[in-house]
């Protein structure tokens, strides 16, 4: 029965989810801890490591053929330009990931892996300790997003942390201690919230960028004022969330697979925005055949207000301007060489 669960499990993480991987890494890992400390295990574990090991590979190279062929190594990182892979691909730090994931949660889980892993081996905790071994040496990499990363280190120390809290209670409870159970419970309760919760909800602000009631009013805008083949421009993190609400086309956006030309329409966005006169900015917005730019307070803080636009009214028109976001009318093309 459990066996079957696993089938069914390793193939519809395979189906859904890149991050299948990570799995199919880690059981090679734990088989090899095993091996290697020489504990039992049974012939099911191998075959279904081997199983999901070989499933994950072979179903990749079908659904992401295309990708390997025309984006090679460079899928690794998604295919993420260069200069941005120091923003999507955020440095592994030891002390901010700690604070984010909280203190308590981090020692009692290295308190487990210490403890079932080098004193007294226990199997199951070999495997959560190979997936948290796995998944830091993909963050330390940078092959992995900070926040994806963090998210599964949280569900691995959950699981690990309990067991450390387990053993903890027990033997307070054979202790003169066992009187104040009650307190003592209440008092890790507040210390996990303190430790944890409150920097889960920091953390979660920090990492998660979401657009703002104002942006998603105008992006609504975009769909009812617009025709449907329209290309808006703006910034990278907004391109998804344009095309999610506006159904309008964007110049660039954060899924990077499959477009050959990324770092080139990256470097066109900037220019746009950078540009200090419409002719700079034209010959960019006739390659791309854009016919909308979003100006944003997020895109001023970067760029600034677009003054080039506002100074010439016979090539941009300013449709919407509510809430510090405008969006502006490209009328003008010119001829490429």
């Amino acid at each position: 029965r459990f066996a079957t669960y696993f089938i069914a499990g390793v193939i519809l993480l395979a189906i859904t989810h890149i991050s299948s991987f990570i799995l199919v890494a880690a059981l090679v890992f734990f088989l090899v801890l095993v091996t290697l400390e020489k504990l039992p295990y049974h012939r099911a574990e191998l075959e279904g490591a081997l199983f999901a090991t070989f499933f994950t590979v072979w179903l990749t190279l079908i659904f992401f053929k295309q990708v390997l062929l025309a984006q090679g190594v460079s899928v690794l990182h998604e295919n993420v330009p260069a200069e941005l892979l120091g923003t999507y691909f955020l440095r592994f730090d030891l002390f901010s990931s700690i604070a984010l994931l909280g203190i308590l949660p981090v020692a009692f889980g290295i308190y487990t892996i210490y403890r079932y892993v080098f004193r007294e081996p226990h199997r199951e905790i070999y495997l959560y300790a190979s997936l948290a071994f796995v998944i830091l040496l993909l963050l330390w990499n940078r092959q992995l997003r900070l926040e994806a990363g963090l998210m599964f280190l949280a569900l691995i120390l959950s699981v690990l942390s309990s067991q450390a809290f387990k053993v903890s209670l027990n033997y307070l409870a054979k202790t003169k201690a066992a009187h104040f159970m009650p307190a003592i419970i209440g008092l890790l309760v507040l210390a996990i919230t303190a430790t944890s919760a409150l920097p889960a909800v920091f953390g979660s602000n920090i990492l998660a960028s979401q657009p703002t009631t104002a942006e998603v009013a105008a992006y609504e805008w975009l769909k009812n004022n617009t025709q449907p083949g329209s290309v808006v421009l703006s910034i990278p993190e907004d391109g998804l969330p344009i095309q999610f609400f506006s159904q309008r086309a964007t110049v660039t956006d954060t899924n990077f697979l499959l477009v050959r030309d990324a770092a080139q329409r990256l470097e066109a966005t900037r220019r746009i925005y950078r540009s200090q006169a419409s002719t700079q900015a034209l010959p960019d917005l006739t390659r791309y055949d854009v016919d909308y730019i979003m100006v944003s307070p997020r895109i001023m803080a970067e760029y600034g207000r677009l003054g080039y636009a506002r100074n010439d009214p016979s090539c941009f028109s300013l449709l919407y301007d509510k809430s510090n976001v405008q969006i502006y009318q490209s009328g003008c093309v010119v001829v490429l060489s």
